[in-house]
């Protein structure tokens, strides 16, 4: 054989050999991680099994062995980012992140690190053995002699790597969606292709959503109330609350108010699975999950509408609002201020907000409305409630036992600060008084072997309610629209404080019965659940018959 051929006999063979060692060494780390991580996902982990997707990747790596590697180095460190990302998201959440987590990950920063501090054992050494197994296969892509005409390959290349940006136009989304089924691999190309090529793009500009009709304004037949107030809670699971039926002691403080008949506490449904969607959504009063030209519009805004019914507008949270304030945020809150304005106080975590507004020596003879949001079932959760507070101990020292008895600790401490606030407004708040409380957005802890609150399923969207009133008629209330369905919804505990405040909200495309939660944006492009409370809620006590009266509208609001 010609030395020339069997030169480039040779060459051939070490990239083969080389695309064929990074692919199988890539391909291993879904089968070991559900061997030595997570067994309890075996049976429903079946994407190592993907061959097809094994040989798209060898295809990729092949024409990496020969494309410029800078190129290569562009390309594949953002994946091996991604990838090495993934698994240490799916060992603490269960669920693997999609194209939108990506984008929320700039906002919320210190909270990945803290989460990443808490839990390093759990998070970190698979996802630091796997960036080790990119970094080798970096190195081997880096060996092999680049042709002259190494360019034709580096377009190949490129190719391949934007396959699911190219399908992303006129495929069904749920492609794009991470799923067990997948290859970890495929995961984390079709979510980095997808925040590339429509998450990135879609939030820089905006993308205009559905059309729909859009909201009136109406004159409520309810006389504006004094003082109003209402509460965002943060990551709280009625089902680990006292107050709604779990049989555990986490709202001593609050059952007895409830007792009294001083209080009243249910299951309501969240409009999101992330604080900032619902937020965005609660305050701006929105129902549909694909409507941002009513978010952008800023018409329904609580904040707007009680500053134009002549209320002194307050917002106070234990938050880091910069990720936050955008969906909701309006000139005409008179007050605003987050953790960064609260260092100085003494108290720990959502004892704050208590502090502050006494420190703030409101005139309560005039009209307030606060909208007021808790940070303390967030995790890390032992973050968020005092030492003394730590009264429930893990059974053993699995992750479970141990994130359980801290989440437990942290509805402890919400109990006291939730009940140390009612009394405030009932003892030293003179005048009609109406508060409500809903939490953005449940968390898992557990179930189904999931933690957290990234995937969208009803549980998810199961969240506590409660609410106080001083001085106003039972006939009134019952005319609240929260009151108008089966259970509450975000959408309605919000128009509820509208009608407080002296409007009704009429929305032309509300369907009687069916609520929507939704996910990672304001436009429902990574989708949202559709439910029929009747049907899909019926087991978080959901019962048809027992609703008031639809509100009736009025005059339009001038």
């Amino acid at each position: 054989m010609p030395h020339h051929l069997s030169s480039r006999l040779l060459s051939l063979l070490k990239h083969l050999l080389i695309a064929t060692l990074c692919a199988a060494a890539l391909f291993t780390l879904d089968y070991l991680y559900i061997q030595l991580v997570r067994p309890d996902l075996i049976d429903r982990f079946t994407g190592w099994k993907a061959t097809d997707a094994f040989w798209f990747v060898f295809g990729l790596m092949l024409a990496a062995t020969y494309a410029p590697k800078r190129l290569v180095l562009i390309l594949f460190g953002s994946l091996a980012l991604i990838h090495t990302s993934e698994f240490g998201y799916l060992s603490y959440f269960g669920v693997f992140f999609g194209p939108y987590d990506i984008w929320a990950l700039f906002f919320e920063l210190e909270d990945t690190f803290k989460v990443v501090v808490a839990e390093p054992a759990r998070i970190l050494p698979f996802a630091l053995a796997t960036g080790v197994l990119w970094g080798l296969v970096l190195y081997l892509l880096g060996l092999p002699k680049r042709p002259a005409n190494g360019w034709v390959s580096g377009i190949i290349m490129t190719l391949l790597f934007s396959v699911p940006a190219i399908q992303l136009y006129g495929t069904n989304k749920d492609y794009f969606r991470p799923s067990y089924s997948y290859h970890s691999l495929h995961n984390s190309l079709f979510t980095l292709n997808y925040f590339l090529a429509g998450v990135l793009p879609e939030q820089l500009i905006k993308k205009k959503g559905k059309e729909y009709a859009p909201y009136e304004l109406l004159s409520s037949n309810i006389d504006p109330v004094n003082t109003v107030v209402l509460i965002v809670g943060e990551s709280v699971n009625p089902a680990q609350l006292q107050i709604t039926g779990a049989e555990v002691e986490t709202t001593p403080y609050l059952q007895v108010m409830k007792d009294r008949g001083e209080i009243e506490t249910g299951y309501a449904v969240s409009s999101a699975t992330t604080t900032q969607i619902a937020s965005g959504m609660l305050l701006n009063v929105i129902y549909e999950p694909d409507n941002p030209a009513q978010y952008i519009s800023r018409e329904t805004n609580l904040f707007r509408l009680a500053h134009q019914q002549g209320y002194r507008t307050h917002y106070i949270t234990t938050q880091k609002t910069q990720s936050m304030s955008y969906y909701y945020y309006d000139s005409s809150i008179d007050t605003y201020l987050d953790y960064d304005s609260m260092q100085e106080r003494k108290t720990h975590g959502d004892r704050r907000i208590l502090e502050t507004i006494k420190a703030l020596k409101l005139d309560y003879h005039q009209k307030n409305f606060l909208v007021l949001q808790h940070r303390n079932a967030h995790i890390p959760y032992v973050d968020n409630y005092p030492a003394e507070y730590e009264r429930f101990k893990p059974a053993n020292s699995s992750f479970r036992e141990t994130s359980l008895a801290q989440y437990r600790n942290s509805l402890l401490y919400f109990d006291y600060t939730m009940a140390e606030l009612i009394n405030y407004l009932k003892d030293q708040v003179p005048g009609q008084v109406a508060l409500f409380y809903v939490s953005d957005h449940s968390e898992l802890m557990g179930e189904d072997g999931l933690y957290g609150h990234r995937t969208l399923t009803p549980a998810i969207a199961r969240v506590p309610f409660i609410s106080y009133t001083k001085g106003i008629d039972d006939e009134v209330k019952q005319q609240l629209y929260y009151r108008s369905e089966c259970l509450p919804t975000h959408f309605n505990v919000a128009r509820s404080v509208a009608q407080l405040l002296g409007i009704n909200i009429h929305d032309p495309n509300y369907q009687a019965g069916i609520t929507y939660t939704n996910s990672l944006d304001i436009n429902g492009s990574q989708g949202f659940l559709t439910l029929n409370l009747a049907k899909d809620l019926k087991d978080y006590g959901c019962v048809p018959n027992n609703v008031a009266q639809q509100p009736a509208d009025v005059e339009p609001k001038q």
